[in-house]
């Protein structure tokens, strides 16, 4: 969890509060820190475990076959894009602006349609079949730094 997704300056700076006068010394500590900064309405802090990041990058070769041009066989650049729109009723369709001030969105087809039929999305894999750990020399330093 990082500090960064609290709402406000308000959110953080009881946080930091709480840290700055209670140790902790696992990672999961810090989810008790963030628990109990606020005493009448407490945040709900929601722990993802290594099962919950996906990967989608191996995904994106099977289902985006067209990153390059738009309906109008106009280059997409992609830096230059300010507001993207997903539609339910056109999954393989993206709608995008350049500027907030154009009227109507340009339209990106990434995912060429069967034949007949649907096309087939993949479900994305767990990134990590188990939860990450850490590398034999990092592990070394932290012993030799609680001896």
């Amino acid at each position: 969890m990082s500090i960064w997704n609290l709402v406000t300056a308000r959110d953080c700076s009881a946080v930091e509060t709480v840290r700055r006068k209670v140790p902790f010394y696992t990672p999961d500590g810090y989810y008790t820190h963030v628990r109990v900064a606020r005493r009448n309405k407490p945040y709900l802090v929601h722990e993802l475990g290594h099962n919950y990041f996906l990967d989608f990058k191996s995904c994106l070769n099977h289902t985006i076959k067209n990153r390059g041009k738009d309906e109008e066989e106009r280059a997409v650049r992609w830096q230059k894009i300010k507001w993207l729109r997903y539609l339910k009723d056109e999954p393989h369709t993206i709608f995008f602006k350049y500027d907030f001030s154009e009227r109507e969105f340009r339209k990106l087809k990434v995912a060429q349609q069967a034949a007949r039929g649907r096309h087939c999305v993949t479900n994305p894999s767990p990134i990590y079949q188990r939860p990450p750990g850490i590398s034999a020399e990092k592990e070394k330093k932290v012993l030799l730094c609680t001896n």
